[in-house]
């Protein structure tokens, strides 16, 4: 019994061996499977950096390829600037790297494993920050600049036509340009209040594109918008212009009757409000109604203070005819509007004279009338409008179709 006891207890020693060793197994071949499985994600995670890597590298690549088209474009916009042309030459000749390196660039000597990928990457990075900046090597030009660009156009504008028209057309184009150059020469200091010259084309091209026959205009001063208005109008065209001023009367019949179709335009001294309440009486007036045509577009170029009256008064009369016109200048007094108390100007009224105190606050007054206008009209349902940044600032508004019906 002590021999089969020594034997059992030996089998059973066995068999722990073999349990332990089962197990231990068991726990090798588990950290294998992990191992497989590090391995496996490291194989995918190498795969992305290679696609990363390409990707990097082809980007790359096209920022470098734009740069040098920006970099020629910009050589071709400026190269009247001198200066700035040279100074961005300079600046290229020291970023852009030698024709021996870019070989090189384009296919680096590549280190192993990380280092290979940071070394790529910080290359390409190195190689987009030496581009050129754009915003310092541009030049900046001023709403002054650009506005006498278009204005010179304009006028190469006026000659070609000049040039090319026959008969009374020539004559009457000249007239225009007699009367313009009669007021800055002869009313200097009042010459701000003639309309300029993009202003007068687009007022032209509006005329022409609506194919406007019965217009108003409000403020007429020496006549040179009546007169250019009268060039686009069609051969049924009237004009009826109003001011209150009868300084001008005058000088604007003596144009209108060298023109030759100055019998079309009706000069009026009359006040704004007064003629358009007139208006609309009559056409309340049934003998008078049947006879009542509205207006295809009226110019505002008068008191900025009335503007919104002259605008409600037009609409809430039916002076206008459906899908008609309202063209108003001066609607940005000289970007007053953006700040109507004058809060970002450093003026000290307590400094200034009487005179200046008075224009000043006279100025204020004009820009919060006008910045309540064009919020006014803004906020219009009837008619459809925009402002144009030209000039002193030109607000085109259409009147909507069955509005008003």
């Amino acid at each position: 019994l002590k021999q089969i006891g020594m034997e059992k207890s030996g089998l059973w020693a066995e068999r722990k061996d073999y349990v332990r060793i089962s197990d231990a197994f068991l726990r090798l071949r588990g950290s294998l499977d992990k191992l497989h499985g590090v391995i496996e994600l490291g194989v995918f995670a190498q795969g992305i950096a290679e696609a990363f890597k390409e990707r990097v590298s082809t980007v790359m690549k096209d920022v470098k390829l734009q740069t040098m088209s920006l970099e020629k474009m910009i050589v071709r916009t400026v190269t009247p600037h001198t200066a700035v042309a040279h100074k961005m030459q300079d600046t290229a000749s020291k970023k852009r790297p030698a024709k021996t390196s870019e070989s090189s660039a384009r296919k680096p000597k590549m280190s192993r494993g990380n280092e290979n990928q940071s070394s790529m990457v910080l290359d390409n990075v190195s190689k987009a920050k030496a581009a050129p900046n754009l915003k310092k090597l541009l030049p900046e030009y001023s709403q002054k600049d650009l506005e006498g660009y278009c204005r010179n156009l304009v006028e190469e504008d006026g000659k070609v036509q000049i040039q090319y028209a026959n008969g009374k057309r020539k004559d009457d184009l000249k007239l225009l340009e007699e009367l313009r150059n009669f007021t800055l020469n002869t009313r200097p200091e009042s010459a701000f209040m003639m309309l300029g010259l993009v202003e007068t084309r687009l007022l032209q091209l509006l005329i022409g594109v609506s194919n406007s026959s019965r217009i108003l205009e409000i403020g007429t001063f020496t006549g040179f918008s009546a007169l250019a208005m009268l060039n686009s109008v069609n051969s049924d065209g009237k004009i009826t212009t109003l001011d209150r001023d009868v300084r001008w009367r005058t000088l604007t019949g003596n144009f209108l009757l060298r023109h030759s179709r100055g019998e079309k335009v009706t000069l009026r001294n009359d006040e704004a409000i007064t003629f358009l309440q007139a208006n609309a009486k009559n056409k309340k007036n049934q003998e008078e109604k049947a006879k009542f045509e509205p207006f295809d577009l009226v110019f505002i170029d008068a008191d900025k203070k009335s503007y919104t009256k002259y605008y409600e008064t037009i609409l809430s009369e039916n002076l206008l005819k459906v899908g008609g016109l309202i063209i108003v200048d001066n609607v940005l007094f000289r970007g007053m509007v953006t700040d109507p108390d004058g809060e970002k100007v450093e003026i000290k009224e307590n400094e200034l004279n009487k005179d200046d105190r008075k224009a000043w606050t006279r100025r204020k007054k004009i820009a919060r009338a006008l910045d309540e206008f064009n919020r006014f009209v803004a906020k219009d349902p009837k008619t459809e409008s925009v402002i144009l940044p030209i000039g002193d600032g030109m607000l085109v508004a259409r009147l909507r179709q069955g509005e008003l019906a």
